[in-house]
């Protein structure tokens, strides 16, 4: 009975060299498509932090205009009549409202 299969040092020597450009093809296409999932995942970060940075930047300007209209002299000075009664000197000359600093944010 002849064999099924019959040993050749050729086609092994072929089946060898198709079968490691296979796992080489397999492993390009691999990293390919793993950098375009890491990528998406980046820019889906990227963007949910923009969306978190506009947020705070709402957040800071909220603040800048509660602190500039709780640092009114008028206001000051109600506050103090309030809790003291009396004004010994005119505060609105001695009451100093400072202008808040930039942070150099872009909006």
């Amino acid at each position: 009975m002849k064999e099924l299969f019959q040993y050749n040092p050729g086609e092994f020597k072929t089946l060898s060299s198709i079968f490691i450009l296979l796992i080489i093809l397999g492993f390009i296409v691999f990293a390919y498509q793993w950098r375009n999932i890491k990528m998406a995942s980046i820019r889906y970060n990227i963007s949910k932090l923009e969306l978190k940075k506009k947020s705070l930047i709402g957040q800071l300007e909220k603040l800048k205009f509660s602190v500039a209209d709780k640092s009114t002299t008028a206001r000051i000075e109600k506050l103090y009549r309030k809790r003291y009664g009396y004004i010994p000197i005119r505060l609105s000359r001695k009451i100093i409202t400072l202008k808040m600093p930039t942070l150099g944010i872009e909006k």
